[in-house]
């Protein structure tokens, strides 16, 4: 169901629910204020009429007398507080004889037994219907002289009609109430939607191109504007996501093609008749080293993936830092002999920290092995490990060129390399330091790359412990 239609229907209820609440309690209020001022006028009657009156029980129960104070139904009344077809008045005698009556229905008594005896100590209210009348009458009856009680009544009609004539005008004015708020809360819900449903528009002409494209922010500075902001800070997140995405799948492609390309040649050589024993052996050797690079390019890329979609998994333990950095050096100092390069560490024995031995060697062997990469020949690559306030820093350092201070920001982007200093050549994919970065925030660390002062560059991993 569409938001403006519901918004509708929800104001057109709230309103029948508010006009039917006030509405009953209105009719209550009135219909007690009308039956008081009833009330209110029998005692004045009933006061009238027993000033008046002679007592029937003073005279022995008295009789019967047409002109003894209460004129029959359909004479001129000839006292205060005689009645018309209205209204009733009846006196009823010690003995429960009517000694005079006068109004419709008056002929028998209008008290029970009970009651007459309850009006005889005190006054009640009683409602009743009359025979012949359509409506009921109310009832005041009270005691009156000596053991006789004074019986004054009036027809509820008028209560009624006013009563009823009030409900039917708060029907009506309820019934064009509740159209008019559901008609109003229509309209405003469209005009407050407008700008959605135009943004909504313009996102759905949006493609995957556009990618300077963006929404109308509207100019009211309320929470559509907000929404829009936000919706503009969305797509841009999502393009600059997609051209990371088009650039890591160019890059990747490149990189894939080049040990591809060298792969293909080297089978193609190696294939042509003629060829020596060395010539083929040289050929598959060749061919084993770009597949072997074509290996770690691909592992490399899939860590990253994984680390993209959280997926990541690490298998965290107890685990000797120096010894875990020892063994990573020990891998490389053949390396480092052949580059001339020294290898020194510095990491004190016995540092335990939680860690996935496994991913963590990767983060040493991309550092030494992006050091190395660098490193002059008689230079040092300095591995340091110590623990810090918070977590356990991990420091890998040469005597190089240092990075490119334009480079700094991007150092830990995918297939990002620095100027001719440490470009492809050197056999760099670009994915080292990436998988430093990724790796190190699955430990829920980070990563720094600088220089140092007297030259070199430096890259510091700092896991939390």
């Amino acid at each position: 169901m569409p938001i403006r239609l519901r918004l509708a229907l929800l104001f057109a209820a709230a309103t029948l629910v508010a006009t039917g609440v006030g509405g009953v309690l209105f009719v209550r209020e009135l219909s007690s204020g009308l039956r008081n001022s009833t009330l209110a006028t029998l005692e004045v009657r009933a006061g009238a009429i027993s000033q008046q009156l002679p007592d029937p029980g003073g005279q022995g129960g008295g009789s019967s007398t047409a002109g003894t104070g209460i004129q029959d139904p359909g004479s001129p009344p000839s006292i205060a507080g005689a009645v018309d077809a209205q209204e009733l008045t009846q006196v009823i005698g010690p003995t429960g004889r009517i000694v005079d009556a006068s109004g419709p229905g008056t002929s028998t008594s209008l008290l029970t037994a009970a009651q007459l005896h309850q009006a005889a100590q005190r006054s009640i209210v009683v409602q009743r219907g009359i025979p012949g009348q359509s409506d009921p009458f109310l009832l005041l009856a009270a005691p009156f002289g000596t053991g006789s009680v004074l019986v004054v009544g009036v027809s509820l009609a008028t209560v009624d009609q006013a009563v009823h004539r009030v409900v039917l005008e708060i029907i009506v004015g309820g019934t064009i109430g509740v159209i008019a708020a559901g008609l109003g809360a229509w309209f405003l819900a469209g005009a407050a939607l407008r700008p959605v449903e135009r943004m909504r528009r313009e996102a759905a002409e949006l493609s995957e191109h556009d990618t300077d494209a963006g929404l109308a922010i509207p100019r009211s500075r309320d929470e559509i504007a907000a929404l829009a902001q936000t919706f503009n800070g969305l797509l841009g997140r999502l393009h600059a996501a997609l051209d990371r995405q088009r650039g890591f799948v160019s890059a990747a492609g490149h990189e894939l093609r080049s040990p591809l390309a060298i792969l293909k040649s080297e089978l193609e050589l190696g294939s042509r008749p003629g060829r020596s024993p060395a010539e083929l052996s040289a050929a598959l050797t060749s061919a084993a080293s770009e597949t072997d690079r074509i290996i770690h390019l691909t592992d490399d890329l899939l860590v990253l993936s994984r680390s993209d979609e959280q997926a990541l998994a690490l298998q965290c333990e107890p685990t000797d830092l120096a010894e875990l950095v020892t063994t990573a050096v020990d891998a490389f100092r053949p390396r480092a002999l052949l580059a001339a390069v020294s290898l020194e560490i510095d990491a004190p024995v016995g540092l335990v920290v939680e860690v996935d031995s496994v991913r963590y060697r990767q983060i040493i062997d991309n550092l030494i092995d992006n050091a190395l990469r660098y490193a002059p020949a008689q230079s040092t690559v300095r591995i340091v490990v110590e623990r810090i306030t918070g977590g356990v820093s991990l420091e890998v350092g040469d005597e190089g060129p240092g990075f490119p201070e334009e480079f700094l920001p991007r150092a830990f982007q995918r297939f990002s390399r620095p100027d001719a200093s440490r470009n492809r050549d050197s056999g760099g994919s670009g994915l080292g330091l990436a998988i430093v970065k990724s790796l190190s925030e699955a430990h829920g660390g980070t990563a720094r790359a600088s220089n140092r002062p007297t030259g070199g560059a430096v890259v510091s991993v700092v896991i939390p412990s």
